[in-house]
């Protein structure tokens, strides 16, 4: 049982994300320690700009829905997001369907709620990353777009190990 950061950055001109329009531009993956949240390796950093989106699916999918639930688990905050659009994406790029297992069956760790929580159960102010991925990827910034998902895992590393501190 390997439990794996997972974060996507992505692209879309609406006001809200849609996977059906919105393309991903990057994800981030790496091997935790589930007891401190502490990196194992270096981030694996997919980048849609280098190999195409449908190439970083393939790799996701690959790596989070193998043939048994718990060889990787998901961990990140907000989780349902990149969940929800790896669902999508498997679909357009790899005629592969995988229904609301994503969900309902498969194994994934969030932190959102234990954050809330930990805020008095205020949702304002609990985030890891938020920023111009929009701004960055039309001006070409795509150095920008790395720093930013980086500094976001960072970011989680640091809330799950203090998450980890107090529930112990």
């Amino acid at each position: 049982m390997a439990h794996y950061y997972l974060s996507i950055e992505v692209y879309g001109k609406g006001e809200h994300p849609d996977p059906l329009t919105d393309r991903i531009l990057l994800a981030i993956t790496c091997p935790i320690d589930p007891s401190t949240g502490k990196a194992l390796s270096d981030p694996t950093l997919l980048r849609a700009w280098e190999i195409g989106e449908a190439e970083v699916t393939k790799n996701l999918v690959r790596r989070f829905f193998g043939s048994r639930a718990f060889d990787a688990i998901p961990v990140g905050f907000n989780l349902a997001f990149s969940l929800w659009f790896i669902k999508h994406k498997a679909r357009e790029h790899l005629k592969l369907d995988l229904g609301d297992a994503v969900f309902t069956e498969k194994p994934a760790l969030d932190i959102k709620p234990a954050l809330v929580i930990a805020n008095r159960g205020v949702f304002k102010g609990v985030a890891i990353g938020d920023g111009g991925v929009r701004e960055w990827y039309e001006n070409v910034d795509l150095a920008r777009i790395e720093r930013h998902a980086r500094e976001k895992f960072l970011r989680f590393q640091a809330e799950y190990a203090r998450l980890a501190k107090r529930l112990r």
